[in-house]
């Protein structure tokens, strides 16, 4: 089907659309708007006044397509380095925060290890303090005792120089 120079692209829409070629071409009201024929078919009709709705902004989707289309032309090649260039720089960061997490996880460890063997050698050094008290304890009574034993003798040997054999 070749679309006739009098009809709009949205005519050629809803032709496409009813499967069926126009008849002729579509009339127009006072208001400038195209009425089109009545089609026997309720489902087509429906299609056919929802295109009929979208008519008055297919021009400016149109003017949209064609004004993308060329822009993109000569800035697409830069467009597309600067988004691979992108999906590198992106690939290169989210290397480095996978080695930077890596890193903090390491760390995360010898701080587990430095926590725990403060722990131990806080536990170690509450042992040796409890263990030196025991230790000066036992001197004490060792030397309490010594001293006891030592006066006894001093006793004893003032006794027996009192009252030794030089008297009898």
């Amino acid at each position: 089907m070749s679309p006739r120079p009098a009809e709009s692209a949205v005519d050629r829409l809803i032709a496409l659309a009813s499967d069926e070629p126009p008849s002729k071409p579509a009339a127009t009201n006072g208001s400038g708007q195209t009425q089109l024929e009545t089609v026997p078919v309720p489902e087509q009709a429906q299609m056919i006044n929802t295109l009929m709705q979208f008519r008055s902004v297919l021009p400016f989707f149109s003017r949209l397509m064609e004004v993308t289309q060329a822009a993109a032309g000569p800035g697409s090649a830069e467009l597309t380095r600067n988004m691979g260039e992108l999906a590198v720089s992106q690939r290169d960061l989210r290397t480095l925060v996978q080695d930077q997490s890596v890193q903090i996880k390491r760390l995360e460890d010898e701080v587990t290890r430095a926590r725990e063997a403060a722990e131990r050698s806080g536990s170690d050094a509450t042992e040796i303090i409890e263990d030196i008290h025991s230790v000066q304890s036992t001197v004490r009574k060792a030397a309490t005792a010594v001293g006891v034993l030592l006066a006894a003798l001093i006793g004893l040997v003032i006794w027996m120089l009192l009252h030794g054999p030089a008297h009898h």
